[in-house]
């Protein structure tokens, strides 16, 4: 009898390894998170279905296994409405799969951006005290970039350069592309 209960236990972790799976995989898709109260609602969308990005394309780049290479070129990841905010939203943005691009790069530096859309249209988005936002990068060993934004805004999150060097693995036929997630706090 007791051997049973721990065979269901066994396949119930594996199913909710499974689901959580799955909803990694469907975050990365797109995500949506609301607020109670006084917060508001916050839209967050991919870049390849939101209109009037900083970029207007994903970020780009040719894996060419053994040579040290930058970014081709920058572009745009989310798009976070948070106009209808009233106060501010915590944003982290994960690399989803770094184990699986160990395989495909030695090393691999994603330098994050945040763009605001305003009047002038997008400028980068500038710290409580005025300052730039400190530089930020999205690495093998470091796989989340966090920040604290204004509500009651639209903002842009994109990946703007960066250093890597690809592996034999990268030119195999194996998947040399991140995936990304996006998760706003109110």
């Amino acid at each position: 009898m007791e051997k049973g209960r721990a065979g269901r236990r066994i396949g119930v972790a594996r199913l909710t390894l499974a689901a959580l799976l799955a909803l990694t995989a469907l975050s990365s898709i797109a995500s949506f998170a609301y607020g109670d109260g006084g917060a508001g609602r916050v839209l967050v969308q991919n870049a390849s279905e939101a209109d009037a990005l900083v970029y207007g394309a994903l970020p780009r780049w040719t894996a060419t296994a053994g040579v040290p290479a930058q970014i081709d070129a920058p572009g745009d990841l989310y798009l976070i409405d948070a106009t209808s905010a009233s106060d501010a939203i915590a944003v982290a943005l994960h690399l989803v799969d770094p184990g699986e691009l160990a395989v495909s790069y030695s090393y691999l530096h994603l330098k994050v951006g945040v763009y605001e859309y305003g009047a002038s249209g997008w400028t980068q988005t500038r710290a409580a005290d005025g300052g730039p936002l400190n530089e930020t990068y999205l690495t093998l060993l470091n796989g989340q970039a966090s920040f604290i934004l204004a509500g009651g805004r639209r903002y842009a999150v994109t990946i703007e350069d960066g250093p890597y060097l690809a592996k034999p693995s990268a030119a195999q036929g194996v998947n040399a592309s991140p995936e990304f997630c996006l998760s706003v706090s109110l």
